[in-house]
């Protein structure tokens, strides 16, 4: 596949008319009445590296990080890319690869009669192109259990499910769920689309306009005020690059983890 380059990394090249069958299919969705929006379609790669399938089956991760997606999931094969997201008409990507945590030489799988993993989660709006979320989480399993030693799946459930759960629900993904900006007296902006698992202080950015076409910059707000379907959120407006529109879309922003 053709690169680009971009500064002193290499991208791949964007497919030719990408971005505007993204746009087409986002104004489409916003056009359906509210009650037929039924969720984000979202691609969602949950690889399971070798060393860890001897204890974590690749079909029992896909369907935890999938209830944590908990929108519209298509499940992709390895990776997702831009290109897979234009395929499969999804407005987000999820990379979520499962391994184990590494450990000294000699050392043993089991710590304390537990296992160590960890997950690199990314989120992408196929749209922007841009990384919405970006963090590091540890898992570790509970106490290791032999019961039906010989059959993986239900030993590894045992293992892991109730302690990857509890773990996820304290990193809520949060995705655009066709939010959209109703009204803008600055510096103030109030937002329709729906108000779950948002608090105030939380971030989130304008990231296009009422046409899908993406908002470069972004803008950002935050959340002073949550009611019903709707959010009141702040922003600069004293930024002349802060443009500000009503049918602006919206999504959350939990930013990107330190390197």
């Amino acid at each position: 596949m053709p690169t680009l380059r971009d500064g002193d990394r290499l991208r791949v090249a964007e497919p030719p008319g990408m971005r505007s069958l993204l746009a087409a299919s986002f104004v489409a969705l916003l056009a359906l009445p509210a009650a037929a929006r039924t969720g984000v379609n979202v691609l969602v790669g949950a690889d399971v590296s070798p060393m860890a399938q001897s204890t974590m089956p690749s079909g029992l991760w896909s369907r935890l990080v999938a209830q944590w997606v908990g929108e519209n999931v298509i499940p992709a094969s390895g990776s997702p890319t831009l290109d897979d997201c234009a395929r499969a008409k999804a407005l987000y990507m999820v990379n979520a690869p499962f391994e184990l945590k590494p450990r000294l030489p000699g050392t043993a799988l089991h710590v304390n009669d537990r296992v160590a993993g960890l997950t690199h989660v990314t989120v992408v709006n196929c749209l922007t192109k841009k990384t919405v979320y970006d963090q590091l989480i540890s898992l570790e399993s509970n106490p290791v259990s032999t019961a039906n030693a010989g059959d993986l799946e239900p030993v590894a459930a045992v293992t892991w499910e109730s302690s990857v759960k509890a773990t996820l629900r304290a990193h809520p993904l949060v995705f655009a769920t066709f939010s959209r900006v109703i009204k803008v007296a600055p510096p103030f902006v109030y937002i329709d689309g729906g108000t779950k698992g948002l608090a105030i202080g939380q971030t989130l950015r304008i990231y296009a306009g009422a046409d899908g076409v993406p908002r470069n910059p972004a803008v950002v707000l935050t959340i002073v005020d949550v009611a019903g379907r709707q959010i009141e959120a702040r922003y600069d407006a004293t930024n002349p690059n802060n443009k500000v529109e009503v049918g602006d879309l919206v999504e959350p922003y939990a930013g990107v983890a330190p390197r």
